[in-house]
């Protein structure tokens, strides 16, 4: 049995934010076969477009015309003075970046307990990491393999899904959600709510700039912890790690 929401440990889950480029510049570099099949889809989807226009906007979200450019991660621990987010990214040679971010899911988050969190993760970031590991022939990690898995069964959580409250055809941007959720804010604590201190509006710590799969990242574990109904993060809680 899946566990209940309300009894999940913040600290048990991954926070995952891709970001996702063309496999090649032009629809023009592709080799025929690819121009054909490009072609098929964009015929179906974007009639009215030249194939060339629409793969430049569009090849980036499919694994089998994209790849992945980088993998950010956020997961929370909780030290002395409250709660930290360590933010982990993950670059390079796509195959590389598979295979550096298995091993740090299978050191770090390969128990039962563990869940992988997203932003419409079920209808993109899941997905598309899966396709991207058999496409490189690298062996999935067994808790990305939701082929073989009840769908109860899948550890995965999309703050999208639990925004629709059971709806199928409500969509929300991360962005637009952010902002939504983050309306009230407080430097003191006040009765009936737990968003705490500043939500991390300059991004800048230590001066350090962070970037945008970053910022995704603390929006999108604040998002999570406004339905934990838990205290949200301020920008002193980020961490970096290597």
């Amino acid at each position: 049995m899946k566990m209940k929401f309300k009894n999940i440990n913040s600290e048990d889950v991954l926070f995952i934010k891709l970001e996702t480029v063309r496999q090649k510049l032009k629809f023009e570099l592709l080799d025929d076969n690819q121009k054909l099949f490009w072609g098929s889809k964009s015929k179906y989807n974007w009639a009215r477009e030249h194939p060339s226009i629409s793969y430049k906007r569009e090849a980036a979200l499919w694994a089998e015309f994209g790849k992945i450019s980088s993998i950010t991660t956020g997961s929370l621990e909780t030290n002395a003075i409250g709660k930290l987010l360590n933010i982990k990214t993950f670059k390079g040679k796509e195959p590389d970046i598979l295979l550096n971010f298995k091993a740090y899911i299978l050191k770090f988050f390969n128990k039962s307990r563990h869940l992988f969190c997203a932003h419409n993760g079920k209808e993109f970031t899941f997905p598309f990491l899966g396709r991207r590991y058999l496409i490189n022939q690298i062996k999935l990690p067994e808790k990305l393999a939701a082929y073989d898995k009840k769908p109860w069964e899948t550890p995965y959580l999309d703050t999208l899904e639990l925004w629709k409250f059971g709806a199928y055809k409500h969509n929300i941007s991360l962005a637009l959600l952010t902002n939504i959720l983050s309306a009230i804010k407080t430097s003191k604590k006040k009765e009936g709510t737990h968003l705490v201190g500043d939500p991390a509006s300059d991004y800048t710590s230590q001066s350090r700039k962070w970037s945008s799969a970053e910022k995704d990242i603390l929006n999108l574990v604040n998002v999570f912890l406004r339905f934990k109904n838990e205290r949200i993060l301020c920008k002193e809680q980020l961490k970096p790690i290597d």
